[in-house]
């Protein structure tokens, strides 16, 4: 699967976006608010922020209006290209960037969409690339429906047929439990209204604590 124009003007795969709602800023715009807000809510407030898989950067965007050094990489060509901010066009299993050289990493509806092979790599390079926290959001089903419907009946649940990799919340915990991370919070993103429940989950290098804030209840804002 190709994630190009097609993809983001809702002629295929995605029932996120239509031929009536594609991605631009106008149909995202309380997505992407929302999405800032939980990150301000449940990560402690970074200097420098890279967003993976982050498609035309919307996030990016606002994530540097709220004084943030924001970065962000897709694999889309066509997403890339129309970027107004730091945007590259990269593999997220090859980022291009040196280690520890984000306050906080972010990987946002981007996990699921790829082939379980690959996540190992994937993981690898957010949690190299993060000097204190990542935070992820990923679609999860009850493991009961994980051992019965197949892939592709997975993907149709969650709502993107483009979808290769659909799990239990407890598969992404422990994907991300790696040597010198621990999990920090977990929670269904509930105020995005996803069908089925997205959930977030916040990683922190066990090296930083923070003045003891090792439970993360309080906004940062820009």
């Amino acid at each position: 699967m190709e994630y190009e124009e097609e993809y983001f003007a809702g002629n295929e795969g995605s029932t996120d976006y239509t031929e009536d709602k594609p991605y631009t800023w106008e149909h995202r715009k309380a997505y992407i608010q929302a999405t800032l807000r939980d990150i301000k809510a449940m990560c402690v407030g970074p200097d420098t922020v890279l967003d993976v898989g982050c498609a035309t950067g919307l996030l990016v965007r606002e994530l540097e209006r709220s004084g943030c050094n924001a970065y962000g990489i897709d694999i889309s060509r066509w997403a890339t290209s129309r970027a107004e901010s730091n945007v590259l066009r990269a593999d997220a299993a090859r980022l291009p960037f040196a280690d520890k050289a984000f306050d906080l990493v972010l990987c946002m509806d981007v996990l699921e969409h790829m082939h379980p092979s690959m996540l190992h790599r994937v993981v690898s390079e957010i949690t190299r690339t993060a000097r204190r926290e990542v935070m992820i959001r990923v679609p999860c089903v009850p493991e009961d429906l994980v051992s019965t419907l197949t892939e592709e009946h997975l993907a149709m649940y969650t709502g993107d047929t483009t979808h290769k990799c659909i799990r239990a919340p407890w598969f992404w915990k422990n994907l991300f439990l790696r040597p010198g991370w621990r999990l920090l919070s977990m929670t269904n993103a509930v105020d995005l209204h996803l069908i089925p429940m997205s959930w977030y989950m916040v990683f922190r290098r066990i090296e930083c604590r923070h003045d003891g804030r090792d439970n993360v209840k309080h906004a940062w804002y820009g």
